[in-house]
């Protein structure tokens, strides 16, 4: 069994969701509990951890084993091949996924000579509280009308597409660094998901 498989399969307890989604519910009040005592940053890192939870929660309802990731638009990505209902909800999320790591470590910001605590303010806490409490919200509905399973074949050929955007995604970085490149787009079979085994990965690179 592969790496991929072993980290999401079939044949998880359906009920266990409950859980999954019961600790978002406390990671999203511990957001507001720090944002009362105005630790923004933790605010904002507990309201990612609540969105991350509520769509492993989504995964565990369809049958599968959580993955051991945090990257929120990967989790997306999942959920939409996990369940009908998710598929067609709009989730917001893009800024509460920047916060994952600038609210943790002190670093990130290049130049920023502050802390986490003290350049993360007020209003990017309530921003964050406000998406993962969206995201909970419509994830605890959708599991309420149940939700549409896969087989492993499947699942292994979701898993895989997923696994090649992040490595893709992490090349065209290093690319775009090495050589101070103006863009680089995906096109042909790729872009239009219409690649077959042995397909070429086409890549137009603006210099």
């Amino acid at each position: 069994m592969s790496t991929a498989q072993s980290n999401i399969k079939q044949g998880e307890k359906p009920d266990r969701y409950k859980v999954w989604l019961k600790q978002a519910k406390f990671d999203l009040q511990a957001a507001r509990k720090s944002h009362e005592g105005k630790f923004y940053e933790w605010a904002c890192f507990q309201s990612e951890q609540s969105a991350e939870k509520a769509l492993k929660a989504v995964l565990v309802h369809a049958g599968w084993r959580p993955p051991k990731m945090h990257k929120l638009s990967v989790l997306i990505g999942f959920c939409n091949h996990a369940n009908d209902h998710f598929k067609r909800t709009k989730l917001n999320f893009h800024d509460l996924e920047s916060f994952t790591f600038i609210s943790r470590y002190p670093f990130l910001i290049p130049g920023n000579l502050n802390t986490p605590h003290e350049y993360i303010s007020s209003s990017d806490s309530i921003h964050c509280i406000n998406q993962a409490d969206s995201i909970y919200s419509k994830v605890h509905l959708i599991l309420e009308n149940g939700a549409n399973t896969f087989s492993d074949g499947e699942v292994q050929k979701i898993i895989d597409r997923e696994k090649l955007i992040k490595r893709l995604d992490g090349a065209v970085k290093s690319l775009m660094r090495t050589f101070d490149l103006e863009d680089v787009y995906l096109f042909g079979s790729y872009a239009r998901k219409e690649n077959k085994p042995g397909s070429t990965i086409d890549l137009m690179i603006i210099a």
